[in-house]
């Protein structure tokens, strides 16, 4: 595991500040960071760039507001603290991991509007490709 539960509850936090979809529950910000921790168990060296990325978030979040990133109600106090470190490898292991440890959930699929693979069926096209009301005409 990454930590501390203070830590994890920082990753879950961050997690949902750089993909804020606000009618998912916390446990699917779980299952990813839990994911991301499950790729960087064997490596050393992701390893350790996530535990000290939690220690220097915290500190760029006391830095610029005061207070550890967790303690910081306000999203766009936290998103002020994201963009001071958006450069740094933990940000972005964060941010690369999130993609697949989010969105390959397929129980979340739904909620996104994603009915999953069509190839089986005979591709898009032919199979639902006009009927996404999310999108812009």
């Amino acid at each position: 595991k990454t930590g501390p539960a203070s830590a994890v509850g920082t990753l879950v936090r961050m997690a949902r500040d750089l993909f804020p979809h606000d009618r998912l529950p916390d446990t699917a910000y779980e299952a990813a960071v839990g994911t991301i921790d499950a790729q960087f168990a064997d490596d050393a060296v992701r390893k350790t760039t996530m535990a000290q990325g939690v220690k220097d978030l915290d500190a760029a979040a006391v830095k610029l507001k005061g207070k550890p990133y967790l303690a910081l109600a306000k999203e766009e106090d936290r998103v002020t603290v994201l963009k001071s470190i958006e450069t740094t490898p933990f940000f972005k292991a964060m941010r690369s991991g999130m993609v697949t440890g989010l969105y390959n959930q397929s129980e979340l699929w739904v909620k996104f509007g994603y009915e999953g693979s069509s190839a089986e069926q005979g591709g898009y096209i032919h199979r639902g490709f006009n009927d996404l009301d999310w999108l812009p005409a």
